[in-house]
């Protein structure tokens, strides 16, 4: 029985991504994953069609598997409150470039009224677990802005 020597089973692991903790990235996009802007980081509200609102989230990961299921959990607070979450959606991670990318998750608002949502900054803390129990976590501010207010 041969075995490998230990310089090649870190190659091996790094190139497999177990040898780094994974990183996880919060943006936005519904067709492909887009960078929050650093200087001017917005979320658009959507107004649902059951009634509900919601901002579309998009994740860029490294360390984590491609293809299989992935399940997302998140949080989104407004001064010091519970908002918005993400309950355990499940996505699919596509390797772009060599980055593992997921877009058109929801994270879906329990208020009574948008209306306080409108210039709120939401702080977003997002949990993936991908089909190999690997985990990675990201956090994000941004300004939520409501288009349909007109203002």
């Amino acid at each position: 029985m041969t075995s490998l020597s230990p310089r090649l089973c870190l190659l091996l692991l790094s190139v497999l991504g177990g040898c780094t903790d994974p990183v996880l990235v919060i943006g936005t996009g519904e067709r492909a994953f887009e960078r929050l802007d650093p200087d001017d980081p917005v979320l658009e509200l959507v107004y649902g069609p059951q009634g509900g609102w919601h901002v579309v989230l998009a994740f860029e990961a490294r360390g984590l598997a491609s293809g299989g299921l992935s399940i997302v959990d998140g949080t989104g607070v407004i001064d010091n409150q519970l908002v918005a979450t993400i309950d355990s959606a499940w996505v699919t991670f596509t390797s772009i470039d060599g980055r593992q990318q997921s877009w058109n998750t929801f994270m879906i608002f329990d208020v009574p009224d948008p209306g306080p949502l409108h210039r709120a900054w939401l702080e977003i803390d997002v949990q993936v677990t991908d089909p190999r129990g690997r985990i990675a976590e990201g956090q994000a501010e941004a300004m939520i802005l409501d288009t349909q207010r007109g203002d």
